[in-house]
């Protein structure tokens, strides 16, 4: 999970979904980053967001 929530909050949302790695304090070139790096690895990624900065996100994921 990648998002630009503080590590406390992130790391409550992580352990209550069993989701293990969690990016917290993300910005939007961040969360592009770290899309595409997955993706590389031929992870597949999902992507959601409330927010007009995480539509490049949005873009990249595969």
């Amino acid at each position: 999970m990648a998002t630009g929530d503080n590590i406390h909050s992130v790391n409550a949302v992580g352990k209550a979904h069993s989701i293990d790695e969690v990016y917290p304090e993300f910005n939007p070139a961040e969360k592009i980053r770290i899309v595409k790096e997955l993706n590389a690895k031929g992870v597949t990624v999902a992507m959601t967001g409330e927010r007009i900065n995480d539509v490049p996100a949005f873009f990249s994921a595969q």
